[in-house]
C-alpha cells in the first residue's frame, strides 16, 4: 500500500493511513523541520504463529541539505509536505 509519494502527501482516513501520516509529521517535528520521511509504503507479511502485519519499506526523505539520496528535494520537498499535510488531533498532540 502506498501512503505518500515523494512530493505528494494525501490525507487518509484508515487507521494505518493516519499512522503513516502522523509518522511523517513526527519526523518533521523531531528533526526541527530539517528532515521529513516521504514515499511511505507498507506491505503485508505473514509472521509465523502471529498472523499478518504491515512492514514499512523503501522510505525516502527530504533534508535541508538535499543530500540524503535519490529523490531528496531538499527544502522544496520539506515545504511540499508542510503545504499539503493536514494535521488531525493526533498530529496536534505532537506539538
Amino acid at each position: 500500500q502506498k501512503w505518500s509519494g515523494t512530493m505528494q502527501h494525501p490525507s487518509h482516513r484508515s487507521k494505518l493511513g493516519l499512522m503513516m501520516t502522523i509518522f511523517a509529521h513526527f519526523s518533521l517535528e523531531w528533526t526541527e523541520k530539517t528532515l521529513v520521511f516521504v514515499d511511505l509504503q507498507t506491505s503485508v507479511i505473514n509472521q509465523a504463529g502471529k498472523g499478518q502485519t504491515n512492514v514499512l519499506f523503501d522510505v525516502m526523505s527530504h533534508t535541508i541539505t538535499g543530500d540524503s539520496g535519490l529523490g531528496d528535494f531538499g527544502q522544496e520537498g520539506i515545504q511540499a509536505f508542510i503545504d499539503q499535510h493536514c494535521c488531525d488531533k493526533k498530529c496536534q498532540e505532537l506539538g
